[in-house]
């Protein structure tokens, strides 16, 4: 994105690439069910960091996939990868950003469906991001924003110091002037954008002990928290000690019996 100053706070690391990787197999069957798209639609994915998401609705639906990514790390990621899956020409994909979409002077407007996924809570102007998605839209085009709210998280049986942990780790976003409660807004945000025949939804990023993917969940949010360690403990949120404590209950966890993770991830949609 244009704005240097906003900060993805996960980072790009190897490890970064592998948990988004994993989080894109945990989710993309979930997502699928709220984005409906026609055979041969022409889609647009800001924000599309891995691409293995753009190239799953490519691949299932036979559209027009074009991809775009601020990141060069993560777009050299994404290129190999495709490349490693014998899909390298599925998806065209596009370094730039999404406060100014890389489209050619007659591609605005001419999009069936235009969609995001993470991206929003790392931007410090959303609104200018979705403006931008809604002018490459066509008329009667749907644009989908699926986001995280943070605050609809919860695990059971309880972990010791979890709460203390995650409270903190959406304090971390705030430090960085992130929102780690954009899914609440996101209806807004296409209203503010004069999108029209708006709708909510939900996607399910939970699981149970029952579930071989199981771990696989409580992993992920042990690694995001992991990730921000830097700023709970370095800014004196909380100590070490407590916060290595509450990682440890973390990996006690998921080896609990009858446990669940119970976490909605917000979806809005919107038509020009």
């Amino acid at each position: 994105m244009t704005n240097t100053s906003d900060q993805y706070i996960h980072g790009y690391t190897p490890a970064e690439q592998e948990r988004l990787a994993m989080l894109n197999r945990l989710l993309n069957d979930r997502c699928r069910k709220v984005i409906e798209v026609n055979t041969g639609d022409k889609i647009l994915d800001v924000g599309s960091g891995l691409g293995i998401f753009s190239r799953h609705l490519a691949r299932e639906t036979a559209c027009q996939v074009i991809g775009v990514e601020k990141s060069l790390e993560q777009l050299m990621t994404c290129l190999q990868l495709a490349k490693n899956d014998g899909e390298s020409g599925l998806v065209e994909y596009r370094e730039g950003s999404a406060y100014a979409l890389p489209l050619e002077a007659n591609e605005w407007n001419t999009f069936d469906l235009v969609h995001t996924r993470f991206l929003l809570e790392h931007l410090k102007d959303p609104q200018t991001a979705v403006d931008q998605m809604m002018l490459a839209l066509r008329p009667g085009g749907k644009i989908i924003l699926i986001d995280d709210d943070h605050v609809h998280f919860q695990c059971y049986p309880p972990v010791a110091h979890f709460d203390l942990l995650w409270n903190n780790y959406l304090r971390s976003y705030d430090r960085l002037g992130n929102d780690p409660f954009i899914g609440r807004k996101l209806v807004y945000l296409l209203h503010q954008a004069s999108a029209t025949n708006l709708q909510n939804d939900f996607v399910n990023f939970g699981s149970t002990s029952d579930n071989e993917d199981f771990i696989f969940f409580v992993d992920n949010i042990r690694e995001i928290i992991v990730q921000a360690e830097s700023i709970i403990v370095g800014q004196g949120m909380i100590d070490e000690h407590t916060f290595e404590q509450g990682i440890q209950a973390l990996d006690r966890f998921k080896n609990f019996k009858g446990a669940s993770i119970w976490y909605s991830i917000h979806v809005a949609i919107g038509e020009k």
